[in-house]
């Protein structure tokens, strides 16, 4: 089976098949540089607001600083030394990282889809990692390859399974008829019946020209003996109509 994607890079990946941002914008991006003096080495978009709703909100990890960002909004900078700890909780379509910081700083909590759940988790591992690595100059070239890779893995996933083995979707696929087996027999049944009724009137058809009219024409057969066999296709065309339309 052929793949369901083209083949394009991550960034064109998430540009096509979402309606989200396939890197961290400029200007966010030089605002932070402005506050911090530092690029991001990690981010991750944080797609959910205090109410659920679908948001613009990011999370960007530079090498001493985790700072929350939206646009229109002041960032908020914390020092990674501040950090004290990281939780998740895991839901069904909302997801809510958890940041506590020391003394009375009111801990740091971004909500978002599971669309991004592997870049907030990725800006999760690098935060609580060793905060005196060294880091390149192209860190945000880097941050925006790994924002992206993480972001379209689902696809990439779901590309390479359909790939793989089309047959195996498939199956998995029809377990889901599993429970209504009984209409999908009768409707398939049905179906195989309205496509061999389908077929009958052609050769009743082809019948009465070559065995009928024409033999009768020729004075091969008799005027009493056409007349039953059309009579008799007719009918069968008649039985043939109705049970058509009771499979439909």
């Amino acid at each position: 089976m052929a793949s369901a994607l083209p083949v394009l890079d991550d960034f064109e990946l998430i540009e096509r098949y979402t309606d989200q941002p396939a890197r961290l914008p400029a200007e966010l991006g030089s605002l932070l540089l402005r506050a911090t003096g530092e690029a991001p080495i990690r981010y991750a978009l944080v797609d959910l607001d205090e109410r659920l709703q679908l948001s613009e909100r990011w999370l960007a990890l530079t090498p001493s600083c985790i700072v929350a960002l939206a646009p229109g909004e002041p960032p908020l900078i914390y020092r990674r030394a501040s950090v004290r700890g990281c939780a998740t909780d895991r839901g069904l379509s909302c997801n809510t990282l958890r940041i506590e910081l020391e003394g009375e700083t009111a801990p740091l909590l971004a909500r978002f889809t599971q669309r991004q759940r592997s870049a907030v988790e990725r800006v999760v591992a690098a935060l609580e990692g060793d905060t005196l690595e060294e880091h390149r100059g192209d860190d945000r070239a880097q941050a925006d390859r790994s924002y992206a890779a993480e972001v379209v893995r689902p696809l990439r996933n779901a590309q390479a399974l359909v790939s793989r083995s089309g047959l195996f979707i498939i199956a998995r696929l029809l377990r889901y008829l599993l429970p209504y087996r009984r209409q999908l027999g009768l409707g398939l049944g049905a179906a195989a019946l309205i496509t061999l009724c389908m077929l009958v009137p052609p050769y009743l058809t082809g019948y009465l020209i070559d065995r009928v009219l024409r033999p009768a024409q020729a004075g091969a057969l008799s005027t009493e003996s056409a007349a039953r066999l059309g009579w008799l296709c007719v009918g069968a065309m008649a039985a043939v109509y109705v049970l058509r339309r009771a499979a439909a």
